[in-house]
């Protein structure tokens, strides 16, 4: 039996219903990778639907996919962010490793766009999260190198529509203190349509990496199609290198795209990873500021502090995650004029104390007639 091979079309799967480590029953397969077979399952005795996903038998002998796959394991446990998956647990089972992750239900990026091109308004806060999510991933030294719409899943959470989760730290490089990689130069792997120059060249990747792939992306959905398209993917990854960076505005001018979006776009996909933004942090301070932005919000810009109610959450030493990008519309009562103070009368302090000369004298006058006080 090769539970995590490409089985035959039609054919029942051996894994389903079987139980991992006496913990996981698996439920289906729903997806499949080059490198990976993923399975719905779900907790016993508790019910909770989790997603398994499991090393293909044809890799389990490659020490190089098995540490990438392990690599995924340690990426994915540094992270606790309300916009990154998070793994749960992680094992061997049926001869293969196997990651236990978080169950994600909702509409990849990839079919968004799929649909057509994404208003600029609803592409700025889908980005905006993503980079919500990074921040908290680089601040760990975790760089994802494959960010793609197909690892984007948009999900209904806290009433917002378009929640953003992002998946498959597969491919994620991790940091040494020192900021050296514990991969190896020259064997970056990703998506070549949206892979950064330095990495399509096999040069050193960091934070700045990510930044290009998220530019991509926004390119994408604002026009619907890529910056960079060729058939050949050799091709694509030489444009990345040496092509000069389309205009949005001229690929697509009925957009009415502002030369402050453009500008935003066009600095994350510089070629030198100097000459981009150096965190996310800063890449979203810029699209904060974006007239897009502020047309979204009645031209009063983006709040400060989204109204959203996070569950509350036991103290942990890690950090709490980032808000400021939970809410892509924000709602009409963020705007809604205070209510009208309520004045108290004043009050009339002259009277009182007429009133209170009066009394005193009566009690002066009482006190004399009774010989209290001597004549």
């Amino acid at each position: 039996m090769d539970p995590m091979g490409r089985g035959a079309a039609g054919r029942e799967d051996p894994l389903e219903k079987q139980v991992v480590d006496n913990r996981y029953r698996l439920i289906r397969r729903i997806g499949s990778g080059g490198m990976s077979v993923v399975y719905l399952a779900e907790r016993l005795g508790i019910g909770k639907p989790i997603a398994i996903k499991f090393l293909r038998s044809a890799f389990v002998n490659l020490p190089d996919f098995v540490s990438r796959f392990e690599g995924e394991a340690r990426a994915c446990s540094r992270l606790s962010h309300l916009n990154c998956v998070s793994v749960i647990d992680f094992g061997v089972a049926f001869g293969s490793p196997y990651l236990v992750m978080e169950y994600v239900h909702g509409t990849l990026l990839s079919t968004v766009i799929g649909r057509g091109r994404i208003l600029p308004e609803r592409a700025i806060a889908i980005i905006r999260q993503i980079l919500a999510g990074l921040r908290h991933a680089h601040t760990r030294g975790v760089i994802h190198r494959d960010l793609k719409p197909g690892n984007i899943m948009l999900v209904e959470m806290t009433g917002a529509a378009d929640f953003v989760k992002i998946m498959d730290f597969g491919t994620a490089q991790i940091l040494t203190g020192e900021g050296a990689s514990r991969s190896q130069l020259g064997t970056d792997v990703g998506t070549p349509w949206y892979m950064a120059p330095e990495q399509a060249a096999g040069q050193p990747t960091d934070q700045r990496t990510d930044l290009y792939a998220v530019s991509v992306m926004l390119f994408e959905m604002l026009t619907g199609e890529r910056p960079f398209v060729a058939d050949d993917p050799m091709r694509v990854l030489e444009m990345h290198l040496k092509s000069p960076i389309p205009s949005l505005r001229v690929l697509r001018p009925e957009l009415g795209i502002s030369p402050e979006l453009e500008a935003a776009i066009v600095k994350a996909l510089q070629k030198q990873p100097g000459d981009r933004y150096a965190s996310a942090e800063e890449f979203d301070a810029v699209l904060q500021k974006l007239p897009e932005v502020a047309r979204q919000h009645g031209g009063l810009g983006v709040p400060a502090e989204p109204r959203v109610a996070p569950a509350p959450v036991p103290a942990t030493n890690h950090e709490e995650p980032d808000l400021s990008a939970l809410v892509p519309v924000a709602t009409s009562e963020m705007f809604e004029p205070a209510p009208p103070q309520i004045l108290l009368p004043r009050r009339r302090t002259g009277l009182w104390l007429a009133l209170g000369v009066l009394v005193l004298a009566a009690v002066a006058v009482a006190l004399y007639l009774t010989g209290v006080i001597p004549r």
